[in-house]
C-alpha cells in the first residue's frame, strides 16, 4: 500500500486482497491515495471469482504471490508477471516457485524483504514501458502452462499402474 500512489500514476490496479484482509485494505488504501491524483484507477477486491478471465484479459502485468495455483493461472492467460514470494511459505516452497517461473522470462522476482518503497513501481514502470520485453514475457508465459495437465498427470499414473499389473 505504501507503493500505491505511484502506482496508479502509471496503472490502473485491481487488488486482490481475501475476505479477510478486505475491510483492513480498504481503510489503508483510502488513508494511501488521500490528495492522490488518479485515486479512481485502485479498486480491492476480496477474490476474482466470476470476474477472473475479465481481469486476465484487462491485464497488461499480474503482480502476485508465487503460489503454485497462482502461477499456473498467469501462465494460462499469458501475463507477465512480477511475483513476490511469500517468506513464511511452508519449506519455502514459493521462493522455489518463483525463481522457476522467473527462470523461464515469464516473470520478475522481488523479494518480500527488498519491497521497499519504489521499487515496485519502478518494475512495474519498466517492464510496461517496453513492449519487446512484455512480449519476450508474455511467450514465456505461455511456454510454462501445459494444457490439460491434470488429465496427462493421470494418464501416466494409469500408463504406470497398468505395467505393474
Amino acid at each position: 500500500l505504501e507503493n500505491l500512489p505511484g502506482l496508479i500514476l502509471e496503472t490502473q490496479v485491481l487488488h486482490q486482497t481475501g475476505v479477510a484482509n478486505l475491510s483492513e485494505v480498504e481503510k489503508l488504501s483510502q488513508a494511501a491515495l488521500i490528495g492522490a491524483s488518479f485515486e479512481n484507477r485502485y479498486k480491492a477486491v476480496s477474490y476474482l471469482t466470476d470476474t477472473l478471465r475479465a481481469a486476465f484479459d484487462a491485464a497488461d502485468l499480474v503482480v502476485a504471490r508465487a503460489g503454485s495455483a497462482t502461477l499456473f493461472e498467469i501462465a494460462a492467460f499469458g501475463v507477465p508477471a512480477i511475483v513476490i514470494p511469500l517468506s513464511g511459505s511452508a519449506n519455502d516452497h514459493q521462493r522455489a516457485n518463483a525463481y522457476a517461473f522467473a527462470e523461464s522470462g515469464a516473470a520478475v522476482v522481488i523479494e518480500e524483504s527488498n519491497l521497499l518503497p519504489g521499487i515496485l513501481p519502478n518494475e512495474v514502470k519498466k517492464i510496461l514501458s517496453d513492449d519487446a520485453l512484455q512480449e519476450k514475457m508474455s511467450a514465456a508465459t505461455k511456454q510454462f502452462f501445459v494444457p490439460n495437465a491434470a488429465e496427462r498427470i493421470r494418464e501416466g499414473i494409469l500408463k504406470l499402474v497398468m505395467k505393474e499389473s
